[in-house]
């Protein structure tokens, strides 16, 4: 940057790394649709006008039950055998035959709603959404807390990602209901 070196007089509020949300699953079934917010009374339905406020936003949206993240277009949801979920996008080589998929495989449910192309993905209970809700997924998933990891709201997030699938959000049941 010809010579000039630049510092910051304060380090990043920003933590390194993915962003962590806990959502409680306890009907059996994980709702998976484009924006679930409006089905909760208090959610902050707005984006942040950064990082750390759409951090916090999603922080008090997911102790309510609702959790909204963002993507790029044409993700798809996949599930691993070992029950975690894993959403982003396959790798596409310059010749666009060389096609590296995410691991796992679709899930059904998520196709038939219609979602795979989709930028938000928005999440919550089974049971807080309407069963008449159109465009929304109920996928089986144990009852317990379930951890979400996003890149997508990383400091750390690469501009460029290395070949290969890219995974932006990962989900994971990781505990019991307390």
């Amino acid at each position: 940057m010809d010579g000039y070196t630049l510092t910051a007089d304060r380090p990043c509020l920003l933590p390194d790394g993915p962003f962590q949300f806990i959502l409680r699953i306890r009907s059996g079934a994980l709702a998976i649709g484009t924006e679930l917010r409006h089905c909760f009374r208090n959610s902050i339905r707005r984006q942040g006008t950064s990082y750390l406020d759409e951090r916090r936003h999603q922080a008090a949206n997911a102790s309510l039950g609702v959790l909204t993240l963002g993507t790029s277009e044409g993700c798809k949801l996949h599930r691993l055998e070992t029950d975690e979920l894993l959403i982003g996008k396959a790798f596409y080589g310059a010749d666009e035959v060389d096609i590296q998929d995410l691991p796992g495989k679709p899930v059904a449910e998520v196709e038939a709603a219609d979602l795979h192309n989709t930028y938000s993905w928005s999440f919550a209970d089974g049971a807080d959404i309407p069963e008449a809700k159109p465009d929304v997924a109920r996928i089986p998933a144990k009852n317990g807390l379930y951890l979400f990891e996003t890149t997508t709201l990383s400091r750390g997030s690469p501009t460029a990602p290395p070949p290969g699938p890219t995974v932006a959000i990962r989900i994971r049941w990781v505990a019991d209901l307390p």
